[in-house]
């Protein structure tokens, strides 16, 4: 399979996990994902094409939610790495190492086409 096969296939399976309710597991699920940085982006992040945020963007808005116990404390170290993982798996998007903002290329690493979930906060 080529790599944009490999990609349709992965987006259609996220597609599908998607449409079942948060508390089932998945059958491709090996066992239930407790991590706190995946949660934090189901819930407080939405895919939105006109939008990108940086790494140390989404750090400093989960570090804030922890201090109101909204979300598990986690070591910035530690979120940093958990972040591609989770917003790979909940959004199917990769880490960008330049945004695109206001018209203009940021050499900034983030996500593009993800904003905050206003209604969540």
């Amino acid at each position: 399979m080529t790599k944009t096969e490999i990609d349709s296939v992965k987006a259609a399976i996220h597609l599908l996990q998607n449409l079942l309710p948060d508390q089932e597991q998945r059958g491709t699920d090996p066992e239930p994902n407790n991590c706190p940085v995946r949660a934090f982006a189901k819930h407080y992040l939405q895919q939105d094409p006109a939008w990108a945020m940086s790494c140390h963007e989404l750090g400093g808005i989960y570090d804030e939610l922890a201090k109101l116990g909204k979300v598990e404390p986690l070591a910035r170290s530690v979120f940093y790495r958990e972040l591609p993982g989770a917003m790979a798996e909940v959004f199917g998007l990769r880490k960008s190492h330049s945004l695109v903002r206001h018209g203009k290329v940021e050499t900034v690493r983030g996500f593009r086409k993800i904003s905050l979930r206003e209604e969540a906060l």
